[in-house]
């Protein structure tokens, strides 16, 4: 069986190598069982490509329960939440310009070849008074999604998150309800396969630590660093300039950039995100399958 899946870079073939003994024969054998065990449980409609599969597996560390589980709530979520999956027209013109208003930042480069994709995430840099958080929300899980499929680095060593809570206000604050809170957490557990290292807060508000003990009870592992930083120079230990733009320290690239950059990814993932409404999870057929076992 030849499969329709990206050739690794040499450091990236060796950490999957090594952190979850990825082969060629592991890929395919692995690939072939997701397919069997898909055709038994014909509630879940997924993606099938081989490169969407491969994400799942490298994110799960090819634990083939675990990859299971994930790959069903990944469908079951976007289910469950419609409001932020519903509308992925990436040619959408208040989409587009929340993209343009650099909500979120996939920074182009890695501290090293092998090292985990770094996004900047900047959750206040819209204004509330013209968008709701759920297309903020519908944004970010677009970027994610692309990430997924197309960024080995994000695949294999996972992400880092620089959360930028820059230009924070009241208005901003009013649209994290507790019912949306509860909504982010079943999407940090269930919505994403690439596994999250670190998640870095830089210029947060005053109170902050109130808002950060609901994110670490919300999101935090026993192996994800959460730090707050009081000044960008601090988040620089963790993250080194060499790779950031030059608004945080960096000097080879602005953000402006990298938001042309993921514009013209957006047309290029039209027809992807339009595929989209023929997947996801029938909660009928689910729900008599297990009467039946």
């Amino acid at each position: 069986m030849a499969l329709k899946v990206r050739d690794l870079p040499p450091e990236l073939t060796q950490v999957a190598f090594n952190d979850f003994g990825e082969t060629p024969e592991k890929l395919t054998s692995s690939i072939i069982e997701i397919r069997k065990w898909l055709e038994a449980n014909p509630h879940i409609k997924p993606r099938t490509d081989d490169q969407f599969f491969a994400t799942f597996l490298r994110g799960c560390k090819y634990d083939m329960k675990i990859v299971k589980e994930k790959l069903e709530s990944f469908y079951t979520v976007r289910t469950q939440l419609p409001e932020f999956f519903i509308d992925r027209n990436t040619k959408d013109q208040k989409l587009n310009d929340l993209l343009k208003a650099g909500i979120i930042l996939p920074l182009p480069k890695t501290s090293t070849p092998d090292a985990p994709r770094t996004v900047v995430i900047r959750f206040t840099s819209y204004d509330p008074s013209k968008y709701k958080m759920a297309e903020v929300v519908t944004l970010i899980g677009l970027v994610f999604d692309i990430l997924s499929v197309e960024d080995d680095n994000s695949a294999v060593s996972g992400q880092i998150y620089i959360l930028d809570l820059a230009g924070a206000s009241f208005k901003h604050v009013f649209q994290f309800t507790p019912s949306l809170l509860k909504k982010f957490a079943t999407l940090g557990q269930g919505g994403n396969p690439i596994r999250v290292k670190e998640q870095h807060f830089i210029n947060t508000p005053t109170g902050f630590g109130t808002i950060f003990n609901i994110f670490k009870g919300l999101f935090a592992k026993e192996d994800l660093l959460m730090q707050v930083h009081s000044k960008v120079e601090s988040l620089h230990k963790f993250v080194p300039p060499s790779i950031l733009p030059v608004e945080y320290g960096g000097g080879d690239y602005k953000c402006s950039d990298i938001i042309n950059t993921w514009s013209q990814k957006f047309l290029d993932f039209y027809d992807y995100f339009m595929e989209d409404k023929n997947f996801g999870v029938d909660l009928e057929m689910k729900k008599h399958l297990n009467k039946g076992k």
